[in-house]
């Protein structure tokens, strides 16, 4: 199944589309069942609509009163309401635009309203035993499923049924998954033997990187030298040294043309520039188009420098070949 739309978002309280009405129009099979991981939202919009037509109520109705409430949760839902005595705080997304609370029309993978409190109880409850989740279903949701994940070995090891798995430096299994939606990011980790845990919120889409670094401070805390996501740091320092190379690369070329624009030639490498540029500023304005891309929701501000180096790097290129053609330098080539 494919991943989802999470970005069809609603005002609480209008018309949307009914759950079958999205699931007709995204529950499309991708890929042979069992034939390889794909992380998706609409595989838990369709055991929604199971669980609705099996239990007769809607899902939102069930999960409240089957595991919402027995967990303590009493202040998660999945309608907020005005009067609510913590609403929702208004989100920001990569542009760093407000996004005010919204719905969608399908509630098991992005509709859950909580608070930083509830989810802690609902991770404990995973690594205790309790009358809601039986143990033995709790571990095969901490058993791995698949180890090819993709994108997401960078920072994980497999994925389970429902959370990403990793093994830490010391040994310890560890159980986590994170949530991204328009104008929020967030994330949960535990260590299920030594019943530690940290519930992260935000209310910004550009929240990534400080996760990152809040993990990896809780580790040191918890006395392990690091946690998979702790990765998006080492990432952004190389992301870092990239964009320092393609602005260095900028201003060698433009130094170079301008203390020898008396000496510059066409030769065989022009056609070759021109193409290196097209092809970086063809997938700039390709990125620009796209509504998600994952490298732009793990570092939001640092991929923005990316493209705006790229396209220095294509400016300069460009002025490299145009200016035989400028200074008359260039005829015997047109």
């Amino acid at each position: 199944m494919p991943r989802g739309d999470f970005t069809d978002i609603y005002d609480p309280g209008v018309e949307m589309p009914s759950l079958r009405e999205k699931l007709t129009r995204e529950a499309i099979i991708l890929r042979e069942p069992g034939s390889g991981f794909l992380y998706s939202n609409v595989g838990y919009h369709l055991l929604e609509l199971l669980i609705e037509e099996v239990s007769g109520q809607s899902y939102a109705e069930y999960i409240r009163s089957e595991v919402l409430l027995p967990l303590g949760m009493n202040s998660a839902v999945y309608a907020p309401e005005s009067g609510m005595d913590q609403y929702p705080p208004t989100g920001y997304n990569l542009a760093g635009e407000p996004v005010p609370v919204y719905v969608y029309p399908e509630k098991a993978s992005g509709g859950l309203f909580a608070t930083a409190g509830d989810i802690a109880r609902f991770v404990v409850a995973g690594m205790t035993d309790n009358m809601v989740l039986n143990p033995k279903y709790v571990e095969l949701m901490h058993t791995p499923e698949s180890r090819e994940i993709g994108i997401y070995s960078l920072v994980f090891d497999a994925y389970g049924l429902g959370c990403y798995l990793e093994t830490l430096p010391n040994g310890l299994r560890s159980v986590s998954h994170g949530g991204q939606g328009k104008g929020i990011m967030t994330h949960y980790q535990s260590i299920p033997d030594t019943g530690s845990a940290i519930v992260v919120l935000t209310n910004s889409q550009r929240s990534w990187p400080f996760i990152a670094s809040l993990l990896s401070d809780w580790a040191r805390w918890q006395s392990i030298p690091s946690v998979g996501m702790g990765r998006i740091i080492w990432g952004q320092y190389g992301l870092s040294a990239v964009i320092g190379m393609l602005i260095s690369a900028s201003v060698l070329i433009v130094i170079r043309l301008v203390l020898n624009v008396k000496k510059v030639r066409q030769t065989g490498h022009t056609w070759l520039k021109a193409g290196i540029a097209v092809i970086l500023l063809g997938t700039v304005i390709w990125c620009k188009s796209q509504s998600y891309l994952m490298i732009s929701s793990v570092f939001p501000l640092l991929s923005q420098w990316l493209g705006g180096a790229t396209v220095v790097l294509s400016a300069a290129l460009l002025l490299s070949v145009l200016l035989p053609v400028l200074t008359g330098k260039g005829d015997r080539f047109l």
